[in-house]
């Protein structure tokens, strides 16, 4: 037991591998929903503008001015009161679920940062040669404006990645996570273990989970960055 046992014996290294496992698969999925939504939501925003750009960033203010913990774990009790979404969402102590949870609250971030890009690209000249030869707008987007937005968005992808990590392991904290035992032990459960750790000085309890937690979160910016620097068309002009 390289990192010491919690308080029934268990190995807190194999506890931290299997954990880490499932902080990384709720991390990468609710990136991935969050971010196809919020490029979804802030191009069309972006590119229609007007009175249907202004009600979507007005909806997307009304989430974002929520207090985070108390706005989810408000939703997370109303959804899962709702007996017919779970077997498609799961039950409130599922992977399903929290997934699904941060979800709802993740796309908002990446639908700002893609409306400024689409904002400030689509009266670029090569927009409007694809106006003048007749492209839809839904080929500007997809073929113009998302793939010259790809670094932002794909920085703001790793940026939801590290939010969804922490946001699981603060609900975890609270007892609002997912269950721990048959592929559910993650992070979050770890981090748990912590609180009792810290008051009767099982030091380990606090470092190992912790320290993993800092840990995965710079290594996800790392990748971050090379991804931004490997798929962004303006890097590549620069070279």
């Amino acid at each position: 037991a390289w990192f010491g046992t919690d308080d029934i014996g268990r190995d807190i290294y194999s506890r931290l591998l299997y954990g880490m496992r499932t902080s990384i698969f709720i991390g990468v999925a609710t990136g991935i929903i969050a971010t196809i939504i919020g490029a979804a939501v802030g191009s069309i925003s972006g590119m229609r503008g007007g009175k249907l750009d202004d009600g979507m960033m007005r909806g997307t203010d009304v989430f974002l001015a929520f207090p985070f913990l108390v706005a989810i774990i408000v939703v997370r009790e109303f959804i899962g009161g709702l007996s017919f979404l779970e077997p498609v969402i799961g039950d409130k102590t599922s992977v399903r679920f929290i997934i699904f949870l941060l979800a709802i609250f993740a796309w908002m971030g990446v639908a700002r940062l893609v409306r400024g890009q689409v904002l400030s690209l689509k009266e670029r000249e090569f927009i409007e040669a694809a106006r003048a030869v007749g492209a839809s707008e839904r080929r500007i987007i997809m073929s113009h404006l998302i793939p010259n937005s790809i670094g932002p968005i794909l920085v703001a992808l790793t940026i939801t990645v590290i939010g969804a990590i922490v946001a699981e392991s603060t609900l975890a904290f609270f007892g609002f996570g997912p269950q721990p035992g048959s592929g559910g032990t993650s992070l979050g459960n770890l981090v748990l273990l912590s609180r009792g750790g810290a008051t009767q000085g099982n030091w380990w309890l606090v470092v190992f989970p912790c320290g993993a937690l800092v840990l995965l979160a710079i290594c996800i910016n790392f990748i971050g960055d090379g991804l931004r620097d490997a798929f962004d068309p303006k890097m590549d002009a620069a070279k």
